[in-house]
């Protein structure tokens, strides 16, 4: 049970209790402690906490009851990567479970009671609450520690009420009014000493005894937080549906873009994730099913097409058809190579056999991880197109039956313009 730890200050309020009704007006020593977290959170690479949240007061019994894990952990092209696991028990009904991962660029909701990942790729991550909306976990997800500035923009709205004691730990509390549509609530924020925020009570309305609270528990940072996969896996047999992308907005500079400088001779990430268009394409070498050696240097003077693709990968298999006839298109020309990069391969999976059991007569390369980092791969299919003179010309994540028309184009422009 919450207890005050010092006499209560005026216009402080109870974790639980009737929000205030007063209008809220902002102060400086709220303003400062949010930005005392916007700086905290732009030294955090990755954190995790075990999240719950449930309604109290009027909107108890109307609250679905959450628990899960979350994990997060800067992208090197910018913004997160999250994951998050757990279960939602909606009022009066059977409790849900969900998993989803998302890598920077493509977002897998896997629901294991219908067999079904639901795929989606983003340029932009303003977009992924509402995924995570439609897939029923955005609740336990404190977005305001993943946005471009953590909480810089709710100065202006916010009241310091004071210090409380939550489990034997002392926090600060500033209640930010909320504006728009959500005028009569606000948000009220619980920060530890290391100015992350322990506990989030949403407030509908100001005038109502009711809220909807989220607890973040066991908050882990940088070293301390666990490393997850990102790229969830597709379990073998299931149904995979893809939403379309998400057309890409305006961005603001990442908060932390000052304090990470490019260095020298580092590729630099596109806005998908991938290196950018223009950039000299990493060497690589691996083997084909036979014992073979191939090496991209070995292929200048051609126009290489790489597929980083899995044999568990429904989205993967999906696009092999197009790239085979790709393949068929450009093989007599002797001007194309045209490379399936198996990549995140299961123990128990053959993809030699797969290939030659499907029909698909292009070039295969084993174990091709080691070009997967190397090319900022973290979701598959991926696609790169590496021009005659070694740069690259482009690039995708996704399945999309647009690719083989686009990569088609880019073939015959490289083709034609030496």
């Amino acid at each position: 049970m919450a207890q005050p730890s010092k006499p209560r200050q005026p216009g402080a309020t109870q974790p639980g209790a009737k929000a205030p009704t007063r209008p809220v007006r902002a102060d400086k020593k709220a303003q400062d402690l949010l930005k005392a977290a916007g700086d905290a959170m732009a030294l955090v690479d990755s954190f995790a906490y075990r999240a719950s949240l449930a309604g109290e007061g009027d909107v108890m019994d109307s609250t679905p009851r959450y628990g899960a894990d979350v994990v997060a952990s800067r992208a090197e092209a910018g913004g997160w990567r999250l994951y998050v696991k757990g279960e939602v028990t909606p009022a009066g009904a059977k409790k849900q479970e969900f998993e989803i991962g998302f890598d920077g660029v493509t977002a897998r909701s896997i629901r294991h009671e219908q067999q079904e990942v639901v795929e989606k790729s983003f340029t932009d991550m303003g977009d992924l609450p509402t995924f995570f909306a439609s897939q029923q976990a955005r609740p336990v997800v404190a977005w305001e520690l993943i946005g471009e500035k953590p909480f810089a923009s709710l100065g202006a709205r916010a009241s310091y009420e004071g210090v409380k004691t939550i489990d034997g730990e002392s926090l600060d509390v500033v209640f930010v009014a909320g504006e728009g549509e959500n005028a009569a609530g606000g948000d009220r924020f619980f920060f530890g000493l290391d100015k992350l925020p322990r506990r989030i009570e949403q407030v509908p309305d100001t005038a109502k005894d009711g809220m909807r609270v989220l607890t973040l528990a066991s908050v882990r940072t940088n070293a301390d937080a666990p490393r997850v996969t990102y790229a969830l896996p597709i379990p073998d047999e299931y149904r995979v549906r893809i939403q379309p992308r998400t057309p890409s907005t305006p961005r603001e500079p990442s908060a932390r873009t000052p304090n990470r400088p490019e260095q020298p001779g580092k590729p630099k990430a596109a806005s998908n994730g991938l290196l950018e268009v223009g950039t000299d394409a990493p060497d690589w070498t691996f083997k084909d099913p036979t014992g073979k050696e191939h090496t991209l240097s070995a292929y200048k003077g051609k126009v290489v097409v790489m597929d980083f693709w899995a044999v568990w990968c429904g989205p993967c298999k999906a696009s092999m058809p197009s790239v085979q006839r790709l393949h068929k298109k450009y093989e007599k020309s002797g001007k194309v190579a045209v490379f399936g990069m198996n990549v995140w391969e299961r123990p128990t999976n053959d993809p030699a056999k797969f290939m030659r059991d499907s029909g698909y007569s292009y070039g295969l390369l084993l174990n091709a991880d080691d070009a997967a980092g190397a090319y900022k791969v973290r979701g598959i299919p991926a696609f790169y197109v590496i021009g005659p003179d070694g740069k690259i010309l482009w690039n995708a994540v996704g399945h999309s039956p647009s690719h083989e028309k686009e990569i088609s184009e880019v073939i015959d422009t490289a083709l034609n313009t030496r």
